[in-house]
């Protein structure tokens, strides 16, 4: 049967609906059809809607088609090509063994940062992740009903000697005893290789090579979409006024300067340590060390975060605001200066030529020094009275490390055109219609 312009999104649950809508926009117009399909009732998004429609693009549960496999999915939709955000999981073999069965496309789109540096991916490796040894526990049941029929369903329809081939139990066992090792940085394998890889940077590109074993006309850079915003932002002539409507609709207090802290979400993405009293804990000696430097503190969480704890413990503190949906540019483009951990947004600031600040003493040791070690534009502090020196000299510093700035965005971010979906649409156009 013929594959029509048709794409389907692939993922766990429906929050990352931001990564795909943009695509589906841009795709409507050349004439696409776009679906999202979840697995949320499997545990991970749970009481929703069958089918719904979220930022104009159709999103339908794996429930909708009265089956677990997606196989029957994708021989039902008969798309063009199948887009997934991760290819490092167990399930994420099954959805690319099923489309390659199917003679449909594949493609992963990269959505995140991800650690590269070879010292780090080897601690990594070795080093056990309390947060997937949980998780190994408790998705137990779910593996044994959904992932593994999945998979096993998806390699025997691609090839039907995978039956009889050691290495699908050889990975189930491996994913269970070291997750740490096999989920995260998964040994090279035609199984996690998508047709097509679109990666954020040049820096990216070689790591897929390297570590995963892409080849190398699979692989393609085509910038950080998450950035297209800022750099049509940074094109615009943003004068006194512009500032004070922004800080009048989101009530932001012009009493004094403000500083924007990019929270990262530590604490729900299972984060060795990091604890909702932890948090607080940072977030509150951070807003202190501002206060007594005279610049309020706005912080930006980040959307997985659970807001309610960390806004009731500030609710009263007129030097901290927290905001969990707003515009993010203006907030970074109008502040003094930024505070960051292990975040995309970080590179806003880096792209913004705004000081980023980066604490580095006690629970924030380890990721401080990875961020910066990663981004060493950004300014390390390793202790609170470091944290106070780099607020009152941070645009001196961020001057003399202008030229680690300059090296980064051409290492991880690349294209600073604001044309990132536009080639995420071209490279899909012509990964289906070659000719």
């Amino acid at each position: 049967m013929k594959k029509i312009n048709k794409i389907l999104f692939i993922d766990s649950l429906t929050k990352g609906i931001h990564n795909f809508s943009p695509i589906a926009t841009k795709l409507r117009d050349l004439g696409w059809e776009s679906l999202l399909v979840h697995r949320g009732s499997w545990g991970h998004d749970q009481g929703r809607p069958l089918e719904e429609n979220i930022d104009g693009v159709l999103v339908r549960d794996i429930k909708y088609y009265n089956t677990r496999f997606f196989y029957k999915v994708f021989k039902r939709e008969n798309p063009g090509l199948v887009l997934i955000l991760t290819t490092n999981y167990l399930f994420d073999r099954a959805v690319i063994l099923a489309a390659r069965s199917l003679g449909i496309k594949s493609c992963f789109l990269m959505h995140g940062i991800r650690t590269i540096a070879k010292k780090k991916v080897n601690r990594y490796k070795s080093t056990p992740n309390s947060a997937l040894i949980r998780k190994r526990w408790l998705y137990a049941g779910k593996y044994i009903k959904y992932t593994i029929p999945n998979y096993f369903t998806s390699g025997i329809l691609n090839n039907w000697r995978f039956l009889f081939r050691v290495e699908p139990y050889s990975i189930i066992i491996k994913l269970f005893l070291k997750p740490h090792r096999y989920v995260l940085f998964p040994s090279p394998s035609n199984e996690i290789h998508c047709d097509l890889a679109l990666v954020w940077g040049n820096i990216y590109k070689h790591f897929f090579i390297e570590e995963y074993g892409y080849p190398e006309n699979r692989v393609k850079v085509v910038g950080q979409p998450p950035l297209d915003s800022v750099f049509k932002l940074m094109n615009n002539s943003l004068g006194k006024e512009d500032k004070l409507l922004f800080l009048k609709t989101y009530s932001i207090s012009t009493d004094r300067p403000y500083c924007v802290y990019l929270e990262d979400g530590s604490v729900e993405q299972g984060a060795n340590e990091w604890t909702t009293e932890t948090r607080i804990e940072h977030l509150e000696e951070i807003a202190k060390l501002c206060e007594n430097a005279g610049k309020n503190l706005v912080i930006k969480l980040h959307p997985s975060t659970d807001e309610t704890p960390i806004k009731l413990y500030f609710e009263n503190n007129k030097r901290v605001q927290i905001f969990k949906n707003m515009d993010l540019n203006k907030l970074v483009f109008w502040s003094e200066y930024a505070i960051g951990q292990v975040s995309t947004t970080n590179d806003i600031a880096i792209i913004m030529q705004k000081p980023l600040l980066i604490p580095a003493w006690d629970i924030s040791k380890l990721k401080g020094e990875g961020t910066v070690e990663r981004q060493p534009s950004a300014i390390l502090c390793k202790n609170p009275d470091d944290f106070v020196k780099s607020i009152h000299n941070c645009n001196e510093i961020a001057e003399r490390k202008s030229i680690f700035r300059d090296k980064y965005i051409h290492d991880f971010i690349t294209y600073t055109d604001g044309r990132s979906i536009d080639r995420i649409v071209d490279n899909i156009i012509e990964l289906t219609n070659p000719n």
